[in-house]
């Protein structure tokens, strides 16, 4: 397994960031200043499957901000290197390339890790950046300008990337031990996914939940799942027990659903039926969305779906 080249910064004083993100530093000292003002924070409340509902607090900074930080992401940190198999926030990335590899394999195993983002604390974030070739004072600013109360808060555009390199260490470790193994191994975020031979993929199990807490990440036991073919494994909404992925017809008549009883009683009732679904979302987008991403896999659902949206709603035909 080849590993990802060196990635350095060179960052060694405020002056070298601004010219490389091409945002003034008067302006990064104005936000660092006042920076707890230019964060909205809400709640994203989910209903799992047991009727349990989790929430999940979201940060948002403020528009200024925000552009800021999608700088960084653009001119620092989506240029680094990363390990094979890394799907999530990745520029050319899907979640067809994360699940792709795992299909008509005879088993799978699924870990997420529990509180990604919120256990990537500050002290990391700025060790991850001195490693980057950055010097203490600009690893100081940049840790300053990810973070928010000391972690790596969800919702900052920066997020994602800055987890993504925090967590390669344990990408290669993994990636090692799998092909070893002959089995193949894709991460999307805080979900990582394993597959191949049953006798394998048991076998380095062990191997691969040491490896998480070793490189001090915590694993979601809620959420582990080793499925075999016969069982029809799904990956993020898809099932995979055969050469490609497909769209489970569960999915599919959910969303019939939906659209039946927004062409019978409207969408108000729709979102009083599904509050947490459709919490703070435009409904008819939502659907449309749900109807384009069937189509990637199943065009002939996505087809008739879309027929049943346009039966009673005055929603123009390109948009869907």
């Amino acid at each position: 397994m080849k590993e990802a080249e060196p990635f350095k910064l060179n960052l060694y004083k405020p002056e070298h960031l601004s010219l490389r993100i091409n945002f003034p530093l008067a302006v990064i000292d104005k936000i660092l200043k006042n920076k707890d003002k230019r964060i909205e924070r809400f709640v994203l409340k989910k209903v799992k499957e047991n009727g349990i509902i989790k929430e999940r607090p979201i940060f948002s900074p403020h528009r200024e901000y925000k552009l800021l930080l999608r700088r960084i992401n653009k001119h620092i940190l989506n240029k680094a290197p990363l390990p094979v198999g890394v799907c999530g926030a990745i520029v050319g990335k899907s979640l067809f390339d994360m699940v792709n590899v795992h299909c008509n394999k005879e088993a799978v195993y699924q870990v997420d890790l529990e509180n990604f983002f919120p256990n990537i604390k500050y002290p990391t974030i700025f060790k991850m950046f001195l490693k980057l070739n950055c010097s203490k004072d600009i690893a100081r600013l940049l840790a300053d300008l990810v973070t928010f109360q000391d972690s790596l808060p969800q919702g900052f555009p920066t997020s994602p990337m800055i987890a993504n390199i925090v967590a390669s260490k344990l990408d290669i470790e993994q990636l090692k031990i799998c092909e070893k193994n002959d089995v193949s191994r894709t991460r999307w975020i805080d979900d990582i996914v394993f597959s191949g031979r049953i006798i394998s993929l048991q076998s380095i199990i062990p191997k691969l939940v040491t490896s998480i807490k070793i490189n001090h990440f915590i694993l979601n036991k809620d959420k582990e799942l080793f499925t075999r073919r016969k069982d029809k494994p799904e990956i993020v909404g898809l099932t995979i027990n055969k050469h490609k992925p497909y769209i489970p017809l569960r999915i599919i008549e959910k969303l019939e659903d939906y659209i039946q009883i927004a062409n019978e009683f409207g969408y108000g009732k729709l979102r009083s039926m599904y509050p947490e679904e459709f919490q703070k979302k435009d409904i008819a987008l939502s659907i449309i969305s749900k109807i384009k991403y069937i189509e990637i896999f199943d065009k002939n659902a996505a087809n008739e779906l879309r027929e049943k949206l346009l039966q009673k709603h005055n929603i123009v035909s390109s948009s869907v």
